[in-house]
């Protein structure tokens, strides 16, 4: 059970992580969008119900992805089955700001 939580908060770590070494401070930016502030409603519905189905999705994409893997090499479609499986899972989970574009 302890190897669980340690491997669990190692993923989680890593996922928290991956953003800051894009160093991107305007990952929400849109045109005319500057002084809206979405809803404390939003943002928690955002943290409590989108980002564990997206982090669920991203799991999930991430294992269906190695299993494509090998077909997509034969067909040359490997970037779009990791764009499709994993980039967008994770993107919609870790790079989208809360409580936005959901």
């Amino acid at each position: 059970m302890k190897k669980v939580l340690i491997s669990l908060f190692i993923l989680v770590s890593f996922f928290c992580s991956v953003p800051a070494l894009y160093g991107q401070t305007d990952m929400g930016y849109a045109p005319g969008k500057e002084n809206e502030t979405p809803a404390g409603e939003a943002m928690i519905a955002d943290v409590l119900i989108a980002r564990p189905i997206g982090f669920v999705a991203l799991v999930v994409g991430t294992g269906v992805s190695i299993v494509a893997t090998p077909f997509a090499l034969v067909t040359g479609t490997t970037h779009e089955v990791y764009g499709k499986l994993v980039a967008d899972p994770f993107n919609f989970t870790v790079r989208r700001p809360l409580g936005n574009e959901w």
